[in-house]
This record gives structure tokens, C-alpha cells and sequence, in this order.
């Protein structure tokens, strides 16, 4: 597992804390809601990303591990990444959890490399969309996300990005999912 930092992971836990105590109140789980049980379980993963001109930079593979937490209120999601000599690196947790109030999923996510952040996915014909803003010391990333082709076999999952909001770059990654 990645080390993050006192302050990363206090803050991905600060982002959930008021709708996770929220959602027990009112009794919700992510379990019964059952719209993202297809991330339940062990995952193989080949991670490619593209240069400038749509040309495949690099491919990685890793593995990505999802489970319920809090009694079946949370899924939490955590990604590891590896090096041609098997080492891990890059890795990082999202933790997915449903309001009933606002009938949204909330995701908290920490990565070892670009920090935290959150996002509201949403269900669009089949596939899960959702946007992101990544913010770096210098700059801030705009990215659009879709999870598509979910099977309980497989998924894929693409990202675009963009650094003004305006102008996209398509599939800066691809990651295809195989279930272990």
C-alpha cells in the first residue's frame, strides 16, 4: 500500500465524514443501493496512457481491491500499481458512499501522486460518468471520466483531460479491468 500523508488521508476522511454520519442515520447503505456492486472484489488492470498525438506513451499494470466498509455504507476502493519488477507504486483509495437525501453517490478519492479530491458520479445509458478537478501546486487539471462495457468480468474505463476547461484531450487513459 502507498504511504500518504497525516493531512491526505484526514482529508479524504474529513470529505466523507458529515454524509457517511448522515447515512446512518437514515439507515442507507451502499450495499442495498447495489448501483456500483459490479467494483465489489479483485481486479487485474492495464493502465495505458497516450502522448500528445494519441500514441500509447506507456502501459502499467496493477491490481485494484473493492470492499464494503462501516457495515456496508461505504465502498472503499484502493489501486495499486506496478513496476516491470513487480513493485508497487502510484497506488491510491476511493471511497464511494450513497445519500438517500440527495439520492447521489459521493466518491472521496487520494492518490499517491496528484492528491485528493472529490466527485459525484452519475449513471448516463449504461456507463458511469463524472468530472473531476485535480489540483496541482502550478496549475489545475479538468478531467471527464466514463466507466463503460461493465460486466462482472470486466470493465474499461477512459479519462480526458483538459488544463483550461475549454479544449479536451481525448483518452489520455485507458484502463481495462479483468476480474482475478
Amino acid at each position: 500500500m502507498p504511504e500518504f500523508s497525516k493531512s491526505d488521508l484526514f482529508s479524504l476522511k474529513s470529505m466523507l465524514e458529515a454524509q457517511i454520519d448522515a447515512d446512518f442515520v437514515e439507515g442507507a447503505t451502499a450495499q442495498s443501493n447495489g448501483e456500483f456492486e459490479f467494483l465489489i472484489g479483485e481486479w487485474e488492470l492495464i493502465r495505458t496512457s497516450f502522448d500528445a498525438n494519441g500514441d500509447v506513451a506507456h502501459q502499467t499494470k496493477g491490481t485494484v481491491v473493492a470492499r464494503y466498509i462501516f457495515e456496508g455504507r461505504v465502498i472503499q476502493e484502493d489501486f495499486y500499481n506496478y513496476r516491470d519488477d513487480g513493485t508497487a507504486y502510484r497506488g491510491g483509495t476511493a471511497l464511494y458512499t450513497y445519500s438517500p437525501s440527495s439520492q447521489q453517490w459521493h466518491v472521496a478519492a487520494v492518490d499517491g501522486s496528484t492528491g485528493a479530491g472529490t466527485y459525484q458520479p452519475s449513471w448516463v445509458d449504461g456507463e458511469v460518468h463524472y468530472e473531476s478537478v485535480i489540483t496541482l501546486p502550478d496549475r489545475e487539471i479538468y478531467t471527464k471520466s466514463r466507466i463503460f462495457n461493465i460486466s462482472h468480468e470486466s470493465t474499461e474505463w477512459e479519462q480526458k483531460v483538459s488544463i483550461d476547461g475549454m479544449e479536451w484531450f481525448p483518452n489520455y487513459h485507458i484502463i481495462n479491468h479483468r476480474r482475478k
